[in-house]
């Protein structure tokens, strides 16, 4: 039996444009946590409630349509993840016509992701809003999504064929990594050694990072000698050993980058492991509540934060203007910036929401099945 997010609200006028706060990122409305969640309704059939199209059902007592959208995490619970979900759910009651419901994603694969959209397909849901794993290997489940009529909207990190899909809402990976070589760059004053270890080899998010801070540090910084990537699998435990391993091997490192979260909270844990803390530097991507409590604690120099909860706001209103026939509002391709956040700026970080949602009750965010 599968167990599903219902979420509606009274409709009100949808805001895609925020504050800017003193990090020079949009100011995040405080979310109401849903008080409960539906049993066996996650995708009601279309003759219980009228439905002239896949999807789209009407309430019995009202003639207002109502749209159920899936949303396909990279992996969930996790709180990147956990904070996009906490913006689509907000945009969701806001809109009051959209019935959301999120599979748990328990690894970060694609070998995970497409039997789950598979079985989404077949309940022909009325749009799909998906974070890829992997940059080729959904492609042929998005097509699929196309031959059924089911409109596709990425987040997070983009699929080889964007011609495709209506909406990327990502943030700029690229600058993220560039964003990391100046920070790493300046502290070490243009000369040292800096070892780079990533997640997994294809992602869509890891390889801009990746790929932005190399090419920053080659032309801003020329006197770095930045090792060659080392990938962890997605695993905390690997990424500790091949910090120690890089450690051992180069006595005069004096720097790591994390590409994400696992990978940062791997770095700082080897670093810790060879006696290390304080005196190499360790730059992370992401702001999870672990990553939060080591650059409190000084395992971690800084963090390069994304955006989540506000990809999810956003990736929403997109499928609600497709749905509801205002497809001119749809952007087709739109990147958000990021954050810097040190030990210094973690009370102006907290203010202004950029740090993570951690663990969240399952009831109340995802599904235990499809």
């Amino acid at each position: 039996m599968s167990v599903s997010v219902s979420v509606s609200a009274e409709a009100c006028k949808r805001g895609r444009t925020r504050h800017l706060s003193a990090f020079g990122m949009l100011n995040r409305l405080l979310v109401a946590v849903l008080a409960s969640c539906l049993v066996g309704a996650a995708m009601a059939p279309a003759t219980s409630y009228g439905a002239t199209s896949p999807g789209r059902t009407e309430s019995p007592k009202t003639t207002r349509r109502v749209f159920t959208v899936a949303f396909v995490a990279g992996i969930i619970p996790e709180s990147y993840f956990n904070s996009m979900l906490d913006g689509l759910e907000f945009e969701a009651k806001k809109l009051g016509d959209i019935h959301l419901i999120a599979p748990a994603v328990p690894t970060y694969s694609p070998e995970t992701q497409v039997p789950i959209l598979d079985t989404l397909l077949a309940k022909k849901p009325a749009a799909l809003i998906l974070a890829p794993t992997d940059v080729h290997a959904l492609d042929p489940t998005v097509v699929k999504y196309n031959h059924a009529g089911v409109p596709v909207f990425l987040t997070d990190a983009p699929t080889s064929n964007l011609g495709v899909v209506k909406s990327l809402v990502e943030s700029n990976n690229y600058l993220g990594g560039e964003m990391a070589a100046a920070f790493i760059g300046k502290r070490l004053h243009g000369k040292g050694t800096v070892g780079v270890i990533n997640f997994v080899p294809g992602s869509g998010s890891g390889m801009p990072r990746q790929e932005g801070f190399y090419a920053e540090m080659k032309k801003r910084f020329p006197g770095i000698h930045v090792l060659p990537v080392q990938y962890d699998g997605d695993h905390v435990s690997k990424g500790a050993e091949e910090a120690s391993s890089e450690l051992l091997s180069h006595p005069a490192l004096k720097a790591f980058f994390g590409v994400n979260d696992n990978a940062a909270e791997g770095i700082a844990a080897g670093v810790a492991e060879q006696h290390a803390q304080g005196k190499v530097i360790v730059v992370g991507y992401d702001a999870d509540p672990a990553e939060v409590a080591y650059l409190q604690e000084g395992k971690l120099t800084a963090l390069v934060a994304q955006h989540p909860y506000e990809e999810g706001v956003i990736a929403l209103g997109y499928v609600h203007d497709w749905l509801t026939g205002s497809r001119s509002k749809v952007v087709h391709f739109q990147q958000l910036g990021l954050s810097v956040v040190t030990r210094g700026t973690l009370g102006l970080a907290r203010k202004d929401h950029i740090l993570y949602q951690g663990k969240i009750d399952p009831c109340s965010c995802v599904v235990s099945g499809v």
